[in-house]
């Protein structure tokens, strides 16, 4: 999953799921509010690309990533 390098928050759907992302600085929080996503690296122009071991994150789940 990629997202701009600009602060805000963003909705996000992949056909299987749907969310949103909240970017703040280098601070990332990916929500799920719906589905399940299938998630093993989360990338953000500019700052690069975080490998996370392979997870399922369902609904109303949260992922943190600090770059």
């Amino acid at each position: 999953m990629t997202f701009d390098n600009k602060e805000g928050t963003y909705f996000w759907s992949n056909g299987y799921a749907w969310g949103k992302c909240d970017i703040k600085g280098k601070d990332i929080t990916l929500s799920v509010l719906s589905g399940e996503l299938k998630l093993s690296s989360f990338s953000i122009r500019g700052l690069g690309t975080r490998k996370l071991n392979p997870q399922t994150l369902s609904a109303n789940s949260t992922l943190k990533v600090r770059f």
